[in-house]
């Protein structure tokens, strides 16, 4: 492998030491930014210096070169959070998870904090990968996070292997059965009208006697045991709500055209 240097920041003339990544890039960095960061840079820094002369002692520019098994895309990721330069931007989620594989192998608070918010941000565009990388890291926060928002696509449709590739299956179960739990309770709501307090019913869905209306009322039961005539066109949009809510488990699905139209073309 050819040996060439990192771009700056990771190039300085003043730096003390070089770490060389596993695909033969060499990162000048400094000693004091390292071991202020990372308490195992702090112990590698203050073992002593390899005897001169012997294979360990390899040299470049008057400075001590350092193998390290992490590639050059790992490195610059974990030094841009110990130096005081801009964070990387974390587009990619495996940019995070590998960010965060790192700061917990080299004691890294930045890294953690850093890598462990931008995992939230990604939470809602990749729900199952978010969960996966959360598991695995055991970020508990982010995990029910991401949790709830698999529902807008649940039992893991569409969700590719190497999504759940590095987690257990009892996470994948935790998931799932999170799901059905789910899909169970909406499509409770949508049967059984019991939640529903007598007062809270809308008057658009709702009659009471010498209210004419040219439909057959349907007749169900509230919460406080009471009944109430509803039109039927509200027993089926609640029907058809409970369907879709199946397939996305989200607030938006009840307030869609899709279902909306067809409810008020049938009370109109």
């Amino acid at each position: 492998t050819e040996i060439h240097d990192a771009p700056a920041p990771f190039a300085d003339d003043d730096a003390d030491i070089i770490l060389r990544s596993s695909d033969g890039v060499d990162f000048h960095v400094h000693k004091l930014i390292l071991a202020k960061a990372s308490p195992v840079f702090s112990d590698m820094f203050a073992l002593p210096a390899p005897v001169a002369g012997s294979a360990a002692d390899e040299q470049k520019a008057g400075r001590a070169v350092v193998r390290m098994v992490e590639d050059a895309h790992a490195l610059d990721l974990m030094f841009r959070l110990c130096y005081p330069v801009p964070d990387p931007p974390f587009d990619e989620i495996a940019d995070l998870s590998r960010a965060l594989a790192l700061g917990r192998k080299f004691g890294l608070a930045a890294v953690g904090h850093s890598a462990r918010f931008r995992l939230l941000a990604h939470a809602h565009a990749a729900p199952e990968q978010t969960y996966a990388m959360a598991c695995t890291l055991r970020l508990r926060d982010a995990a029910a996070l991401a949790a709830r928002a698999t529902l807008r696509r649940p039992l893991l449709r569409g969700v590719r292997d190497e999504a759940f590739e590095h987690v257990s299956g009892a996470a994948v179960l935790r998931l799932l059965d999170y799901q059905y739990r789910a899909i169970d309770r909406v499509r409770a709501l949508a049967a059984d009208f019991a939640w529903i307090a007598s007062e809270d019913a809308p008057p658009p869905i709702r009659y009471t006697a010498g209210v004419e209306c040219a439909c057959e009322l349907v007749t169900v039961r509230l919460r406080d045991y009471s009944r109430l005539a509803v039109a039927p066109w509200w027993v089926a949009f609640m029907r058809r709500a409970g369907e879709a809510l199946e397939r996305d488990v989200h607030e938006s699905v009840v307030l869609s055209a899709r279902l909306i139209t067809p409810a008020v073309l049938e009370a109109a």
